[in-house]
């Protein structure tokens, strides 16, 4: 009855999914603007009371309170984005906009002691990832963040913390790659050049790894293409994002199998699963 009254499915909470409880209110919220009346009878009849003004503003306080976890979460769970390097950013960002609703007195009414529980949780919670090197050069080798994320909690760029998280990027960049790499290599350079006399010797490279990493941080150029400056850049950004900030992709990769893996086919062997899982996998990639 409620699907015909309110002219749409009501979304209903899952178990499995904590952020279905956000999106469900969202929904009612979304139908209380444009279907008021229709919403207060269908409430009537199936709890029999209606919502009321502090009731909705305590949905609307939630909404806003949940509405950064929820999408930090939708974020990190993307295809597009299953890079260890983006975890922090995005972590930082939450803390930034929790401080910025608890600084405005108009945003939240009625549930502010939940805003401000959820804000030191989520800052106890990953106080790890807050200070750990791995997770600083992760997402400072990931081109599309950089030093962005390097603020305070209320979103003010941190000087101290970004010229320390500049000195951990040199550092990686002479530990993990050999001064050869900053040049091109032999089999790089064009046997027509007829000026390879005047290049630097590889034991003397033309850029020192701070040069490098200030030339990196300095560049706009867009998505990924900054990487192909250096090898070095490439290396350092795949050793520190190859791990993955969510199971999402895992789970759907789980689900794939199970289309695949179907009693009809229970005696295919493993390297056919494997090789099955593989095409349905990178499917998009060679679709023109």
């Amino acid at each position: 009855m409620a699907k015909e009254s309110l002219e749409g499915s009501p979304v209903q909470p899952v178990e499995t999914r904590w952020s279905s409880l956000y999106r469900a209110i969202v929904w009612i919220l979304g139908r209380h603007s444009t279907h008021r009346t229709k919403l207060a009878s269908v409430l009537q009849e199936v709890v029999g009371s209606k919502l009321g003004t502090n009731h909705i503003i305590a949905l609307e306080d939630y909404t806003q309170i949940m509405r950064p976890i929820a999408n930090a979460i939708l974020f990190l769970e993307g295809e597009t984005t299953m890079y260890l390097g983006l975890l922090l950013p995005v972590v930082r960002s939450v803390i930034v906009q929790y401080s910025k609703l608890l600084a405005d007195d108009s945003a939240v009414k009625l549930l502010r002691p939940l805003a401000e529980g959820v804000r030191g949780h989520v800052k106890r919670r990953f106080s790890d990832i807050l200070t750990q090197d791995q997770y600083k050069l992760a997402a400072a080798f990931h081109p599309q963040q950089k030093l962005k994320w390097v603020v305070d909690d209320d979103g003010d760029v941190d000087h101290v913390e970004k010229d320390a998280v500049q000195k951990l990027m040199v550092a990686a960049f002479e530990k993990e790659t050999p001064a050869q790499e900053n040049v091109p290599s032999p089999e790089e350079t064009s046997p027509h050049d007829i000026f390879n006399v005047f290049s630097t010797s590889p034991s003397h490279p033309e850029f020192t790894a701070q040069e490098c990493i200030v030339t990196y941080l300095n560049s706009r150029r867009p998505g990924f293409q900054v990487l192909k400056e250096y090898h070095a850049l490439r290396k350092l950004f795949i050793a520190y994002n190859t791990a993955l900030p969510s199971s999402a992709s895992c789970e759907r990769l789980f689900s794939q199998g199970k289309s695949v893996l179907r009693p009809n086919r229970s005696r295919m062997s493993d390297l056919n699963f494997e090789m099955v899982m593989f095409l349905r996998g990178n499917m998009k990639l060679v679709q023109p």
